[in-house]
């Protein structure tokens, strides 16, 4: 059974927008993308064979209209960084333990006019044994 964490992540910030939301980079038209970063760790491990992980994501939201990429970053933001917030597992392959989110930036601007705006979040879950 696949580690489900970022289909469940994917699933939460659809709830909160109008935009597509896709696992994935950018493409040419408005939408929000979530990808994985490098630097993510094993953390701890546990004696019936689960792990303890931490994974370092980044989201991205692409909008020509930089007042909306500005409020939907925000309301993702505020959603993932309440500590009421937990992104349970579809298919009980993690217990989620906690997020740690940074703040939303504007990164770029680009040739067709797009604003992009980005915020790095890490994910603490317990990987199950059957996905070790």
């Amino acid at each position: 059974m696949a580690n489900d964490f970022v289909e469940q992540l994917k699933n939460r910030i659809k709830a909160l927008t109008a935009l597509p939301v896709r696992v994935g980079y950018l493409s040419d038209e408005p939408m929000i993308a979530i990808y994985s970063l490098p630097g993510g760790s094993i953390t701890g491990g546990f004696m019936n064979g689960d792990v303890e992980s931490n994974l370092n994501y980044e989201i991205a939201i692409q909008h020509q209209d930089n007042e909306i990429a500005i409020a939907q970053m925000w309301t993702i933001n505020e959603y993932l960084s309440d500590f009421h917030t937990v992104i349970k597992s579809g298919n009980g392959s993690y217990d989620f333990e906690e997020l740690k989110v940074d703040k939303p930036y504007l990164d770029e601007r680009d040739e067709q006019g797009m604003f992009t705006h980005k915020l790095s979040l890490t994910a603490t879950i317990i990987d199950k044994k059957e996905n070790n």
